[in-house]
């Protein structure tokens, strides 16, 4: 897809992967861009970006974001559903509210704003794209994060299911980042000690992401040798097994 000129959404775009990717989006030719994020001073001033503040866990949220869209573009070409919420902590200490809360986020948003797309271009013949962020773990099963992998691989779920409703001018995208640097639930994330080898930076894979719009992409894997990891784990399940018992008592050593 050309980006150039496109009509861009990108969810989270205050911080993270979706600031860069705002700020990198924002630099070609005639592209729009409505910035979704709760914290808008960490938007710039530009032309071509428009900050605006909504609650996507929630229906109304995104039917006002679309509306917006509509009255400030006059569409989305592009949408990227980027804004996650995470907390890492094993299920015994898990609540419900951070069930719902990671659920409504992660899943309900991408999957309420896909079905907005498809309904927006229905009987058009223009080029459009939904990219979603889901999570390298959901490839890579590891302990440690069990609700936040249970709403990543519902969205996996939804991302392999849709794409076949998809008419042949609109694309679908899945992202599998296995970590980030410098983002808020790494930092703080007990696992960040044994994931070191597995992030990088946001605008790595924001790069990732843009490469794969350019070239109409299915999946995205921003980590080097992501897809190898996933082949020799799926292919030789010992390995996992051996990596998931020794990542639990770096996690138990940390605890303590």
């Amino acid at each position: 897809m050309d980006i150039r000129n496109k009509r861009i959404v990108i969810t989270g775009a205050t911080s993270g992967i979706g600031r860069q990717l705002m700020l990198l989006l924002s630099k070609y030719e005639g592209t729009k861009i409505i910035a979704v994020g709760r914290q808008m001073r960490h938007i710039p001033i530009a032309m071509n970006i428009i900050p605006f503040k909504t609650e996507l866990s929630e229906e109304e949220g995104i039917d006002a974001l679309f509306d917006f869209a509509e009255t400030e573009m006059g569409g989305i070409d592009i949408f990227i559903s980027n804004a996650g919420a995470f907390y890492c902590h094993t299920h015994e200490t898990a609540q419900w509210d951070d069930f719902e809360s990671m659920f409504k986020t992660n899943v309900f948003a991408s999957i309420y704003a896909t079905k907005k797309m498809l309904e927006l271009h229905k009987g058009t013949d223009s080029e459009f794209l939904v990219a979603i962020t889901a999570s390298g773990l959901v490839k890579l099963p590891l302990p440690g994060n069990p609700v936040y992998m249970g709403t990543k691989s519902a969205l996996e779920g939804f991302i392999q299911g849709v794409r076949f409703e998809f008419p042949p001018q609109g694309h679908l995208m899945g992202v599998y980042p296995i970590g980030v640097r410098r983002i808020s639930m790494w930092e703080e994330s007990p696992m960040k000690r044994w994931m070191l080898h597995w992030l990088q930076t946001p605008r790595d894979v924001a790069r990732a992401i843009i490469r794969g719009i350019e070239k109409n992409k299915k999946s995205i894997y921003p980590t080097p040798l992501a897809r190898a990891a996933v082949y020799l784990f799926n292919a030789f399940p010992f390995i996992s097994n051996w990596y998931s018992r020794m990542t639990i008592k770096q996690l138990s050593a940390t605890a303590g």
